[in-house]
């Protein structure tokens, strides 16, 4: 998993600590004990891994893992002279303790090299307030404001990589140029209707900050089906337009896309009718 702690956690993963009994069979399977488990349930200490990665006999590994009964799918991880893995071994069972007793308060993690990895409130049991996610050379990673329902990803030099916010029914998206701290690559506008209908606008923008393209999209939540539908525009760098023409409600272009030059003298034109062209001058 490339989350780190506690990440995988926050997000309601299951995790265990496991021991390979027999090695792996040729189809990726593994039989393992299960030392003990941190979250979620199991019927029988010894279970299947399923397609998963070369595994040593007799060594322990952490395992993120989901399934039912005996057999499971999951990351492993080894323990066994791995620092980064043993870090996130020690950070996962504080953790396992802050749900198992439903303990309230500010908590702290640290890695091995005792470098913070992670700090917010806990009450009850439950994360609450702003969280803080850092990199292992103590590099600010994420951000979250639970209660405004804000997320906010971080590039490796620090700089803002992604947002993620909401408003009632209206989720809004933002990805940043990594050496241009502020500046938006991409933005996208969410909006969730009753009839689980979501409609969204998407911009994208050049590293001069003038927008390249305005798209709008609709998507069935329901069957996962998503088209575009009306308006479409695209922008020269200079920020004259490079091309203009609509979508109907079934995803196909209609009437007619102009498209221009960089100094904005049209350069074309094409008639459509449902996605077909009829004329092109």
């Amino acid at each position: 998993m490339n989350t780190p702690l506690p990440e995988p956690v926050k997000y309601g993963c299951g995790g265990a600590k496991f021991r390979n009994e027999d090695g792996d069979d040729p189809d990726g399977t593994a039989t393992a004990e299960i030392i003990e488990v941190f979250f979620g349930k199991v019927d029988t200490n010894i279970v299947t891994l399923i397609k998963v990665p070369t595994l040593e006999v007799g060594k322990y590994y952490l395992v993120y893992a989901s399934g039912t009964g005996s057999i499971f799918r999951g990351s492993p991880k080894q323990l066994t002279d791995y620092p980064k893995s043993t870090s996130e071994f020690q950070i996962i069972k504080d953790f396992s303790d802050i749900f198992k007793y439903k303990k309230s308060g500010h908590f702290t993690f640290k890695n091995v090299k005792g470098i913070i990895v992670a700090k917010g409130r806990y009450k009850n049991g439950v994360a609450i307030g702003k969280w803080k996610h850092y990199n292992d050379d103590g590099k600010i990673k994420s951000f979250y404001d639970l209660k405004h329902k804000i997320t906010s990803q971080f590039f490796a030099n620090g700089f803002v990589k992604s947002k993620q916010y909401s408003l009632n029914n209206i989720t809004f998206y933002e990805n940043y140029y990594e050496n241009k701290n502020g500046l938006m690559r991409y933005k996208g506008i969410h909006t969730l209707y009753m009839n689980d209908i979501d409609s969204g606008v998407f911009y994208e923008y050049y590293e001069n900050g003038i927008v390249k393209l305005i798209s709008r999209s609709v998507m069935d939540m329901k069957s996962s089906g998503s088209h575009p539908t009306g308006f479409y525009e695209e922008y020269h760098s200079n920020g004259k337009l490079k091309l203009f023409g609509r979508y109907n409600d079934q995803g196909w272009r209609i009437l007619i896309w102009k498209s221009y030059n960089e100094d904005g003298t049209l350069k074309s034109e094409t008639d459509y009718k449902n996605g077909t062209t009829i004329l092109r001058y």
